[in-house]
């Protein structure tokens, strides 16, 4: 019997190339099931993984280990973890809570409007859990899953939507207008990767966690902007990247420089604010005649 290929339209994962290439090798099947649920959720935590593969915690370390080594994940700088949080409420403790809050009832119709579809039963239990267990207002829920229906996510995404809206509840996005504010700063920090993506000719999509926070770190507390990271690539020549280029911005904003004139004029031996001045000892023409040695003819 042969078989032939169907067209896919449902939703898609893309996966790098460097998954197909560890394909028979001894690469354990372990290791591919972590992957393939890093790229669908794009969750790194540890226990999430193992919670949702049913696989020990040593297993999905040693996966972990496996890609890190093939260059898909990096530990520097990672997100942390979030807290510890009450589970989730059950479908009888869900009825109980919308007798006693109408606002309940209200949420989970608008986020059935939100997406246009049933929402299961289980993700409704997830849902009203934010807003139970996690104080999570209803005007910040409903803003939060327009965003994400936006995006493109489904109420099958529920459990994914949670720990980003946790994220930023940790962040101090609490409102709607905390919301609003946040989007506006992702959306310049997007802007910001996009130009560093130029500079040094790499697609902005590569950038690790870490090196994300390194690329507003630039902007926003350095106060750098395109002319000063340009200026660092090329003082960092072939070995220009995110992690090379933040050592010398480091360095320069240790150093007072705020523009590229100060770096120029730093690299030509003067002072940010002008020509260096010698002290007089360094300087011959200052000297006293008596200083200057004097030589005998032989």
């Amino acid at each position: 019997m042969s078989y032939r290929l169907l067209q896919w339209e449902g939703d898609s994962t893309a996966v790098p190339a460097a998954v197909f290439k560890k394909l028979g090798t001894t690469a354990k099947e372990e290791f591919f099931r972590v992957i393939l649920q890093i790229l669908s959720t794009q969750d790194t935590d540890e226990k999430h993984i193992a919670d949702a593969l049913h696989l020990s915690a040593g297993d999905v370390e040693k996966a972990m280990i496996f890609w890190q080594g093939a260059g898909l994940l990096s530990e520097e700088a990672a997100p942390k973890p979030l807290k510890a949080r009450p589970k989730h409420l059950t479908t009888r403790e869900v009825y109980r809570q919308s007798e006693a809050d109408p606002a309940i009832r209200t949420l989970l119709s608008e986020a059935q409007n939100i997406f246009g579809e049933v929402i299961a039963e289980g993700d409704c239990n997830v849902l009203v859990s934010m807003y139970v267990n996690d104080h999570m207002t209803l005007e910040f829920l409903l803003t939060a899953l327009s965003h994400l229906k936006l995006e493109g996510w489904k109420p099958r995404d529920m459990r994914k939507a949670e720990r980003k809206l946790l994220r930023w509840q940790e962040e101090g996005v609490k409102t709607a207008a905390d919301f609003d504010r946040y989007l506006k700063q992702q959306q310049q920090r997007a802007a910001f990767e996009e130009e560093v993506a130029h500079i040094l000719h790499v697609p902005a999509e590569q950038f690790t966690y870490g090196e994300r926070c390194k690329i507003a770190l630039w902007y926003e507390q350095f106060g750098y902007t395109e002319p000063m990271i340009s200026q660092a690539a090329v003082s960092a020549g072939g070995k220009a990247s995110v992690n090379y280029l933040n050592g010398i911005l480091k360095r320069w904003h240790a150093k007072g420089y705020r523009q590229v004139r100060d770096v120029l004029a730093a690299e030509a031996g003067q002072n940010a604010s002008g020509t260096k001045q010698l002290a007089p000892e360094d300087d011959i023409l200052a000297r006293r005649k008596t200083a200057v040695p004097k030589f005998t003819k032989e």
